[in-house]
């Protein structure tokens, strides 16, 4: 018995995927099909392929909706489902925003405030529809988009690992990126990198299976003007979100991992904690800090003794659910 690996550049980011079997062309064979799914995936999903479906609903916005894959509908309603629970952190139909900043790292000038304001005015996750039984869609006003950015990674993911469960592996592992589902059992540990140094492991967390994803800003962003500004904006103000430097969730899913690091990333420690608790199985670590100011790693209660590696100089409750480590 051996690992059996493969790795393809899918979604923007390098896919990993990993099954604990003794026969090694079959094995390469499920993963091939598992990585075929992804690409199907991808050609639904992906905002920069011109024919996708999730390109076809912006075109159609404010006009008629228009049939859509089974998979991207049930895409759309968990995330409706959490933008609910998060206030409308999480929106999937901030394209509109995603595409100003792009257009202004191009131009190399920052996006005025009444560009931003404008943009913002065709963010709205509820003016999303979705026929799950007709599998069709929805953008009820002109000009709207859609970027699953924040939870396309994860259901695939979850998607290639249901697809290994289903050809009867029962080890192993999915990696998009830093989006990672385990299939069994895992019983070892994760690592957290370091936001302000990434080559640094901050802190190791045993882990027993389910899902983990790290939202940060450390790799991706936009530069103008020389300065980089994060990738993870805020929904509420159309601005990138500052003061947060990474969140690491912990999950029964990807989807609900990759999902809920975003949430967590643009609402911070305390709402993002009281967001997790409204998920069974979900916990949450957050790097925090200013410019020059130390950093605090802030977790939820069932984070508490499990961290390993990590010099821990105090723990502090909050609102009697968060816990706090500071460390200078």
């Amino acid at each position: 018995m051996r690992w059996v690996r493969h790795a393809r550049y899918r979604m923007g980011t390098i896919w990993e995927m990993a099954v604990w079997i003794s026969d090694r062309a079959q094995a390469l064979d499920a993963l091939d099909g598992a990585f075929s799914d992804v690409m199907r995936l991808e050609r639904l999903m992906s905002r920069f392929l011109p024919e996708s479906q999730v390109n076809r609903l912006g075109g159609a916005a404010g006009r008629s909706r228009v049939p859509i894959d089974p998979a991207l509908c049930d895409v759309l309603l968990l995330a409706q489902a959490v933008a609910v629970l998060s206030g409308g952190v999480l929106d999937v139909t901030i394209g509109p925003l995603v595409t100003l900043w792009d257009q202004a790292q191009a131009a190399g000038v920052m996006p005025t405030s009444c560009a931003v304001r404008a943009a913002r005015t065709l963010v709205d996750y509820r003016a999303v529809v979705v026929d799950r039984a007709e599998s069709t869609a929805g953008l009820l006003r002109a000009g709207m988009s859609l970027d699953l950015g924040a939870i396309g990674k994860g259901f695939a993911v979850d998607r290639s690992v249901e697809w290994l469960s289903a050809e009867g592996y029962q080890h192993g592992w999915v990696n998009a990126g830093g989006n990672i589902r385990f299939l069994g059992p895992w019983g070892r540990e994760v690592a957290v990198r370091d936001p302000r140094q990434p080559d640094r492991v901050l802190v190791r967390v045993p882990v027993d299976g389910g899902a983990v994803s790290t939202s940060a800003n450390y790799e991706r962003g936009w530069d103008i003007g020389g300065r980089l500004y994060g990738h993870l904006l805020d929904p509420r103000t159309g601005w990138p979100t500052i003061g947060c430097l990474s969140v690491t969730v912990f999950a029964p899913s990807a989807t609900l991992a990759d999902a809920l690091s975003t949430a967590c990333f643009v609402l911070g420690p305390q709402p993002g904690a009281r967001l997790c608790r409204a998920f069974p199985g979900v916990e949450a670590l957050w790097c925090v800090g200013a410019d020059q100011q130390p950093m605090r790693v802030m977790i939820t209660p069932g984070l508490i003794g499990r961290l390993e590696g990590f010099d821990l100089r105090g723990v502090e409750t909050i609102e009697e659910a968060d816990a706090a480590v500071s460390m200078a």
